[in-house]
């Protein structure tokens, strides 16, 4: 199926295919990705619990390691990461080649690339909630907190994979 997919590329105007893709597959969706991910982890999981799950591994750091770390986590990198994604989007412009800018259809074909890879996103949390929903009692505590079985292993539990 990649094979097929990736036929395209190949052909006379697979240099037009691929300046798309490249303008706008990488484009800001990684950066909302980005922005959701430490959004989640250092605000609604909790930085103390995330924290304290890093002590769980065996990593020990200096108490000024670790403010630095809270610090970048829950203020520095949200901030930097929502900057650049409203810059992407104030600075989002026309898809060319050589100077000479694609036509409108295929702009909107590079939205629609872009737009593609963050649609599984509210997919999967509305029939997560939903599923969560309909077994229990509805809060959305639920989905954000660990669960009771969450936790270091017990000792011996662990398969190592270095001989």
């Amino acid at each position: 199926a990649m094979f097929l997919l990736g036929l395209p590329f190949t052909c006379n105007g697979g240099i037009h295919m691929f300046n798309l893709f490249n303008a706008s597959a990488p484009s800001w969706n990684l950066l909302l990705f980005a922005l959701l991910e430490v959004t989640l982890v250092s605000w609604v999981y909790g930085i103390e619990t995330f924290m304290d799950n890093i002590a769980e591994m065996g990593i020990q750091l200096k108490p000024m390691v670790k403010l630095y770390w809270k610090i970048c986590w829950k203020y520095t990198t949200p901030l930097v990461l929502l900057v650049l994604l409203v810059l992407s989007w104030v600075t989002f412009g026309q898809v060319g080649y050589n100077g000479v800018p694609y036509p409108v259809w295929v702009q909107i074909m590079g939205y629609l690339i872009t737009g593609s890879t963050i649609i599984a996103l509210p997919i999967v949390a509305v029939a997560r909630i939903k599923d969560i929903y309909h077994q229990s009692t509805p809060t959305m505590d639920t989905l954000v907190r660990p669960t009771a079985q969450w936790g270091p292993s017990k000792e011996g539990s662990v398969i190592s994979l270095v001989p």
